[in-house]
């Protein structure tokens, strides 16, 4: 599949290629590279963008599969994007601050692997890092046994539960 639009922009001194498909008679599919699509991911939306991790833009001689945003190919959508991408060229949208020391969906999935490893019985434990903070885990409580600290996360599932406490200084 061909690209009938091409463009680069340069976000924070790095340069990033984008490219518009006619994904199908009703859609139209955008595909970016590296972090462009999260910069902006809030004013896609916005304009009824919807993300994809898999779209297929393959061609005769290769299947390619690649992550891309799909809108509607109708008039005002093309508009909206169209302007959209004009006004993220002249630098009249700002990105999106993309936090990577966190990323949230990483921290669920350890701790729901985490929960799904606990035994039945009820435990406490407690971690120790350089700041000088305490993090206490505690797994399958009874309510009286929360001690003071707060709840910084907490997972429950059908059976177990979890939640990490945080105490300000270690004495």
């Amino acid at each position: 599949m061909d690209s009938y639009w091409s463009q680069n922009f340069i976000i924070d001194e790095k340069e990033y290629e984008v490219n518009l498909y006619r994904y199908s008679s009703k859609c139209i599919a955008m595909k970016c590279e590296g972090d462009f699509g999260k910069f902006f991911s809030y004013k896609f939306k916005e304009i009824g963008g919807l993300f994809n991790r898999s779209l297929n833009f393959s061609t005769h001689q290769k299947k390619e599969k690649s992550p891309g945003w799909i809108f509607r190919n109708t008039t005002d959508s093309n508009e909206k994007l169209n302007n959209l991408l004009s006004d993220i060229h002249q630098g009249k949208c700002d990105p999106q601050v993309i936090n990577n020391n966190i990323d949230n969906k990483k921290i669920f999935n350890n701790l729901q692997k985490l929960i799904d490893s606990l035994t039945d019985e009820k435990e406490e434990v407690i971690f120790l890092d350089n700041s000088d903070m305490t993090i206490i885990f505690y797994y399958n409580y009874e309510e009286e046994d929360i001690k003071d600290g707060e709840c910084i996360y907490s997972v429950l599932s059908s059976k177990k539960k979890l939640e990490v406490h945080q105490i300000d200084k270690v004495n």
